[in-house]
């Protein structure tokens, strides 16, 4: 309400998303008004600012705690199930339906061969790796 109520055409806001700060100077630099190449006018000193910190809940910081961890799944459906209100995109339910059901299977098929008239080895090492996720999975 504030920058709205003492801002002008000039004024400008500035943010800094990873810290959460934002900063208005409702006094910036005029603009020529005819070319408005940005040409300064006349210049204002930026004494006029309104600050504003966004403060992170408890709850985005204990997501934001866990960022890059490595879960096992159970921990990972335990921890989603304390931060799921808090979940928008992707949609929270299916997220936990997904990490519920994960499945995977891994198939390795290995075959040696020798020829005994050179001594030449052949091996061949085959992994296969399946897995599905959610009910129809």
């Amino acid at each position: 309400a504030y920058v709205s109520r003492y801002a002008d055409k000039n004024s400008l806001v500035f943010v800094d998303v990873l810290e959460g700060k934002f900063k208005a100077v409702l006094d910036y630099h005029e603009v020529e008004k005819e070319t408005n190449m940005g040409s300064v006018l006349a210049p204002r000193h930026g004494k006029h600012a309104a600050h504003f910190i966004a403060e992170k809940t408890p709850e985005f910081q204990k997501v934001e705690g866990n960022s890059g961890r490595k879960f096992s799944q159970t921990e990972f459906a335990l921890f989603l199930e304390d931060v799921m209100p808090y979940i928008n995109q992707p949609d929270a339910a299916v997220l936990y339906e997904i990490v519920q059901t994960l499945n995977a299977k891994t198939n390795v098929d290995f075959k040696s061969g020798i020829r005994t008239d050179n001594g030449q080895v052949q091996l061949t090492y085959n992994e296969t790796i399946e897995a599905r996720a959610g009910t129809a999975g």
